[in-house]
């Protein structure tokens, strides 16, 4: 569970789609109740260009946690057609002072 989740996670980042998908859905196998699994599955969906499945999965996730911030995000930045959301703590600053995407 975790250990996939947090590989995803990392995968993810490093915009490692494939092996990141394949932890994200392991995650989800082992443990199918958290709503964080399913938002992180999203956005590597959506990264993919799996539009249809990352809606299901952002709908999931938000179906076990109305609150998470993380799914809201991702389906507002898929139903307005933008690029994949990237939290926040996936930002870092660049040595001029500016945020840049990891």
């Amino acid at each position: 569970g975790r250990a996939h989740f947090g590989r995803a996670f990392i995968r993810f980042i490093h915009r490692q789609y494939e092996p990141a998908l394949a932890d994200a859905t392991q995650s989800i196998a082992i443990e199918p109740r958290p709503a964080g699994a399913y938002a992180l599955r999203g956005l590597i969906e959506h990264a993919m260009g799996r539009r249809a499945a990352a809606r299901r999965d952002f709908n999931a996730a938000l179906s076990r946690n109305p609150q998470s911030g993380l799914a809201r995000a991702g389906l507002r930045a898929l139903n307005a057609g933008r690029p994949p959301f990237r939290p926040r703590q996936f930002q870092r600053r660049t040595p001029d002072g500016r945020e840049g995407s990891i």
